[in-house]
């Protein structure tokens, strides 16, 4: 019969070799992949504000969307060709637009990078990010 002692290191070894052989299980080739994203053709611009431009404090967003078209969140398999925009203001997602257009107020004096992105009905990104960007700068 074991002694307490021995329970103990039992458990302590035990404790490391769980969490270890399961690192060495995720990273093996054995794995599962997760399950794979779709990739798109879409391509997405910002045509206003242009970048450099010098705004005031409340912008009107307004996007270019090549090759898919938005839609509202949908049920079963992801369309490569279909979804929203997600709406970023300085690393902040402000809105998850359904537009093209989209109003961006409130904004305070000095240099403002604005993104947005085209994302799958499911809100996550497809596997080759559809990205646009711009500078611009809010007046005093």
């Amino acid at each position: 019969m074991p002694t307490t002692r021995h329970r103990r290191r039992s458990l302590l070894a035990l404790g490391f070799l769980v969490p270890a052989l399961m690192t060495l299980a995720a990273c093996g080739s054995s794995s599962k992949p997760a399950a794979a994203r779709p990739t798109t053709t879409a391509r997405l611009q910002i045509v206003s504000p242009a970048a450099n431009e010098v705004t005031g404090s409340n912008i009107d967003l307004k996007l270019d969307l090549i090759g898919a078209r938005i839609v509202q969140q949908t049920s079963g398999p992801l369309s490569p060709t279909e979804g929203h925009i997600h709406v970023s203001v300085d690393g902040k997602l402000v809105s998850m637009a359904y537009g093209t257009e989209q109003p961006v107020t409130g904004l305070t004096p000095g240099s403002h990078l604005v993104q947005a992105e085209f994302v799958a009905t499911d809100h996550a990104p497809f596997k080759n990010r559809v990205v646009a960007a711009v500078m611009f700068t809010v007046g005093p």
